[in-house]
């Protein structure tokens, strides 16, 4: 048996580190939709003043996102930054104030609730721009821990081979 066969199964073993991972972040992610949907249902509404859109147009990433300024029930404002998918971004055009719901204190305290129509088969269909970021954020969760499902099927093939029959390195051809 050779002297580096031990070292070979650490570094098995030491591969389930990276499903691991991407299964920490599926569920790190998968709060997001959650926090979307506390505040769509539980927040109250309120009309947002839109301070700037912010476009960034670079060839390896674009990003979008709109400046708001929100009134909160204390009479105070709430100074906020929130992204916006890139393809719905243009929908919002140049108005001035943006429908919002806002719930002080979530960990998404503000989420814009403007209404969109979209011509279909079926007619026009309105959605609000809330719920897609959040079936957005529910469709990145499920893609990590899918991936982190397909990542840890061959590292278990994998260790499973090892343990039944050893290195395949080790055998004599």
């Amino acid at each position: 048996m050779n002297a580096l066969a031990p070292r070979r199964y650490v570094v098995a073993k030491l591969m389930w580190l990276a499903p691991l991972v991407l299964l920490a972040f599926g569920l790190v992610l998968a709060k997001t939709p959650y926090d979307f949907s506390r505040t769509l249902k539980q927040g109250y509404a309120a009309t947002a003043r839109v301070d700037s859109f912010i476009t960034t147009n670079r060839s390896e990433i674009s990003y979008d996102a709109v400046a708001l300024v929100v009134p909160t029930t204390t009479g105070d404002s709430l100074r906020t930054t929130l992204p916006v998918p890139h393809s719905l971004f243009q929908i919002l055009g140049d108005q001035t104030t943006l429908p919002v719901r806002v719930l002080e204190g979530s960990a998404q305290p503000v989420v814009i609730e403007a209404t969109m129509v979209k011509d279909g088969r079926g007619g026009r269909q309105r959605f609000g721009l809330g719920t897609v970021q959040m079936r957005l954020a529910a469709i990145g969760a499920a893609i990590c821990l899918v991936s982190a499902l397909l990542l840890a099927l061959p590292i278990f093939l994998w260790n499973r081979h090892l343990k039944r029959f050893g290195d395949p390195a080790d055998r004599i051809a």
